[in-house]
């Protein structure tokens, strides 16, 4: 297994880079699937479970990664899906993933790029959230009842093509996945369990706003 360190802006600290594809996401047994292949309307359907999503100025039926996507605007786009204990692991592995493709990196005025996230760290019963940073990297972070823990890895994605991030979070461990290849790092996070809602693109209240294409995006429990 080789072996290197990353930070936010690249340079030394985090994360250890593991082999290829994730065996736990591989087996997980998906909660929600949306697909992301509605033409219209304002509601984001889930294929497998009941978590469905109130769309916001989000442009739908564009080319996808497979079928249909979703194009968000940077400025105003958001997906909300009310909060559900199916979307609450507790202390148990899960694991969120999406596609997206996006040309440039998230201005300095803009923060982050939200991809996925339920909950603030702020938010009673911990969080977890999944982003492009301004490096182009993908971010991986959750906080629960033993911890926080972070994680940046990968390339610069900003290269309008088409790439699968997820991040996986183990009962000692949190890994971002980039296109099949698995960067880890040892944390202890605990359960998470709260009651805010899953907002795909954005925060709850606005801010870290998506600009690029997504689609297939999936939360996954054992």
């Amino acid at each position: 297994m080789s072996r290197s360190m990353f930070a936010r802006t690249g340079g030394p600290v985090l994360g250890i880079v593991a082999a290829l594809a994730v065996p736990a996401a591989a087996t997980a047994r998906t909660v929600s699937h949306w697909g992301m292949n509605e033409k219209s309307g304002s509601r984001m359907h889930d294929s497998v479970g009941h978590n469905f999503g109130r769309v916001r100025h989000v442009k739908m039926g564009v080319r996808g990664w497979h079928g249909r996507a979703y194009r968000f605007n940077g400025r105003s786009s958001i997906i909300r899906v009310r909060s559900r204990s199916s979307l609450n692991p507790g202390p148990d592995r899960f694991t969120i993933s999406a596609h997206v493709r996006f040309r440039s990196r998230p201005t300095r005025r803009v923060g982050d790029y939200d991809l996925i996230r339920k909950g603030l760290s702020s938010t009673d019963g911990g969080y977890y959230k999944m982003e492009i940073l301004r490096s182009g990297q993908a971010f991986c972070k959750a906080g629960g009842s033993r911890g926080d823990g972070e994680l940046v890895a990968g390339p610069n994605l900003a290269d309008n093509r088409w790439h699968r991030v997820a991040c996986v979070k183990e009962s000692r461990s949190l890994a971002v996945v980039v296109d099949g290849k698995e960067y880890e790092r040892d944390v202890h996070i605990g359960a998470i369990e709260n009651d805010a809602p899953l907002t795909i693109g954005a925060k709850s209240g606005g801010g870290d706003w998506y600009r690029g294409l997504m689609d297939d995006a999936r939360f996954a429990m054992p």
